[in-house]
């Protein structure tokens, strides 16, 4: 009943199913309503926590399992709200982002410096690898014609001008970036 279900889809194993139910029964049909077939739906795929940081090992496992996991609670989620009837659902790969990050050869430095908290909240930096990864996606969006204004160049711009508001210097970014596998460069081109 209402939205107690949503709070809920974080919760790892069995809650996952009243999520995706809610997705599909509840969401989904609002979502139609809302876009009558001429909307895409991105969901925020985030990402795990290092096993030091959540001290639950046993339940959500190390950083790479837990991000796996996550990651397949989004894949279940896209495929509750296109069960539902939603035609265009995709996952903003956020927290693939993060494990390729981590399982690179800068990984244990940089990963340290994504994480605000135990709880795992985006320091600035982490925010722009986030930001880079939503420029990419909304270029794909792009490329299959949906109405986003982006493309190599003005990510390029877009991430430059939060990076200065945030204090964090342009080299920074993109070696984010190279570590996580994002290219910007490619943002607007094919493939």
């Amino acid at each position: 009943p209402g939205g107690g279900a949503v709070g809920s889809c974080k919760q790892p194993g069995a809650a996952r199913d009243a999520c995706v139910e809610v997705l599909r029964s509840r969401y989904a049909p609002l979502l139609r309503e809302l876009g009558s077939g001429e909307v895409t739906v991105l969901l925020y795929q985030t990402w795990g926590r290092p096993a030091e940081m959540h001290c639950q090992p046993e339940v959500l496992g190390e950083f790479p399992d837990m991000c796996e996991r996550t990651a397949a609670g989004y894949e279940a989620y896209r495929r509750a709200l296109e069960a539902g009837g939603v035609q265009d659902v995709q996952v903003v790969p956020v927290g693939d982002a993060y494990r390729r990050l981590a399982a690179g050869p800068q990984g244990t430095e940089m990963l340290p410096n994504m994480f605000l908290d135990n709880i795992g909240h985006a320091t600035p930096t982490a925010a722009l690898l986030i930001a880079c990864v939503f420029a990419k996606s909304f270029a794909r969006l792009r490329k299959q014609s949906r109405p986003v204004i982006v493309g190599s160049e003005p990510t390029r711009v877009a991430v430059a001008i939060v990076a200065r508001k945030m204090g964090v210097p342009a080299d920074q970014v993109d070696r984010i970036c190279e570590a996580a596998g994002v290219d910007l460069e490619s943002a607007g081109a094919s493939g």
